[in-house]
């Protein structure tokens, strides 16, 4: 909660974000806006604000063409995006944007699908031909990796702090963890950012999944932590450690990640997939310059220095996105300011 607020306020104070969220009277290109779960009320808000201030809603192919130049920008032209594929789309999402004749982009995690909260295939295939929502992928797993061998903490199971380094969206997605009780969980990052994939030292990995089972202090304390850390320590200095994926292993697997979502989804959904959406908004020059072999037109990510506009002739493999927070600081009537923003986070994260 409070690394996301204090993101965003940083994000705001080095002038990171669109110049409309500062004021400006004018866009320069289509605002991109991310949503998760959906609050309805909330939701339906930006939505009445958006078409009373007479803004038109694109999707990833309607964006597509103004990035292009194939179509004008006007100047009140905006995007929708969900992230993840939950059932709230199908449920809430969809009923609203047709009621106010929106249409949006939807990034879905294929190895998600079927899983408690998030949509099926049947659900995915409805919402694809409802022509209201586009699909774009969001990767195939969502995964995190471990990226280096500084050691975080040790798994335990059902801890609520090891849940937010092993677990997202519900599911077990780092790919080197497979439920060990006692392994080692080191530093991660995702998939598909820039930082190749550190390929543990599996013997100590079972070195300590068997000690595991010999401690007999409280699982998880200090005295438990101390235990472990100690053996770790004593082993990498007898016998070194892993090491980490070379250019060749890192640049294969995130093709795959990239190709094979896009290639289960178009089998799905009997359509082509032009656009993906990085997890987390993580990812750098390795993935931008993979989308176009894996078959992508577009990229979409989080803040990006280098483009804050959208802008005809930006980029198309970094498309910036903003929270959907800052929807109502488009220029309109009834504009809000960074205050009232700030201030809605921070009493949705107490609330949270």
């Amino acid at each position: 909660m409070l690394v996301d607020i204090l993101k965003t306020s940083r994000s705001i104070l080095l002038q990171k974000l669109p110049s409309f969220v500062y004021g400006a009277p004018e866009l320069y290109g289509p605002p991109v806006f991310i949503y998760h779960r959906i609050d309805p009320a909330s939701f339906e808000r930006d939505l009445k604000y958006l078409t009373d201030n007479g803004y038109l809603f694109l999707n990833d192919v309607c964006l597509q063409a103004i990035i292009q130049g194939d179509y004008p920008f006007t100047g009140r032209e905006v995007a929708l995006t969900f992230d993840d594929g939950y059932d709230d789309l199908l449920q809430v999402a969809t009923p609203l944007l047709r009621s106010y004749g929106a249409v949006a982009t939807a990034f879905i995690v294929p190895g998600l699908i079927g899983y408690p909260g998030y949509l099926n295939w049947e659900d995915l295939y409805r919402l694809s031909l409802s022509g209201v929502i586009s699909i774009g992928a969001h990767s195939y797993r969502h995964a995190k990796i471990f990226v280096s061998d500084i050691l975080e903490q040790f798994y335990v199971p059902d801890d609520a702090v090891e849940e937010i380094i092993v677990r997202c969206n519900g599911c077990d997605t780092l790919l080197s963890v497979d439920g060990r009780y006692g392994r080692p969980l080191y530093r991660t990052s995702s998939r598909l950012g820039d930082r190749p994939r550190y390929l543990e030292d599996e013997q100590l990995t079972a070195l300590c999944v068997e000690r595991t089972a010999e401690i007999t202090s409280l699982p998880g304390s200090e005295a438990w932590m101390r235990e472990l850390y100690s053996l770790c320590r004593l082993y990498k200095n007898r016998y070194g450690g892993g090491r980490l994926e070379t250019s060749q292993e890192q640049e294969s697997a995130v093709h795959e990640e990239l190709a094979y979502a896009k290639e289960v989804l178009e089998t799905k959904l009997k359509h082509r997939i032009i656009s993906l959406c990085l997890p987390w908004n993580e990812g750098g020059e390795l993935v931008r310059r993979l989308c176009r072999p894996a078959g992508y037109d577009l990229c979409f990510a989080g803040y990006i220095d280098g483009n804050k506009s959208n802008a005809p002739g930006t980029d198309p493999y970094a498309i910036c996105r903003l929270s959907g927070d800052f929807v109502r600081t488009l220029p309109g009537r009834e504009r809000v300011g960074l205050a009232s923003v700030l201030a809605g986070k921070i009493g949705r994260r107490l609330k949270s």
